[in-house]
């Protein structure tokens, strides 16, 4: 399952590097609340291979610096189906990662996307990949914004708290720091 990231690396450094991360900070997550063994293991594959969707978004799309267009902004939506997709074509891959690829932007009120829902809420591990997900994403510099401090981003994922992050998990994740 690891290979899954290779092509990562090409594609777009962020991308990997977002994606080392997400596992970091979420592995630390689930440290923290007591996960072991083998669920511990399929918790840092789901943090790994979370955006992999992102690899069926044209790269110009992806790169592209400024504001996106409305159909630029739908075909990056995709990528979370795309790679839930992509994830249940491999036979190692653990459930709880094809899971977490397709509801990472599902928020904790239930809103975000994709909007075809199997069941009302996202899984545990979603929340918690959520949550490192936006993390690294504002806390890392992009062609269209500057980065973010780190007591800045976790201020803002307070306001967010109850809305798009589980209340519980996100009040774990800034004891962590």
């Amino acid at each position: 399952p690891l290979l899954l990231l290779v092509p990562f690396k090409s594609y777009e450094e962020y991308l990997y590097s977002h994606s080392i991360n997400v596992c970091i900070l979420t592995l630390a997550q689930a440290e923290s609340l007591g996960f072991e063994g083998e669920t511990f293991v399929n918790i840092g594959l789901a943090g790994l291979l979370h955006d992999i969707g992102k690899l069926k978004i044209k790269r110009e799309i992806f790169l592209k610096e400024g504001v996106l267009k409305k159909e630029e902004w739908d075909e990056i939506k995709k990528h979370p189906e795309e790679g839930a997709k992509l994830l249940m074509k491999v036979p190692s891959i653990p459930e709880i990662a094809v899971i977490s690829a397709y509801e990472h932007h599902i928020k904790f009120d239930g809103s975000g996307y994709p909007k075809k829902r199997y069941n009302g809420f996202p899984s545990f591990i979603s929340q918690m990949i959520t949550i490192s997900d936006f993390y690294d994403a504002l806390r890392t510099e992009r062609p269209y914004r500057v980065k973010l401090e780190h007591d800045e981003v976790l201020s803002l994922m307070d306001i967010k708290s109850g809305t798009d992050f589980n209340p519980k998990l996100l009040a774990n994740f800034i004891m962590l720091f």
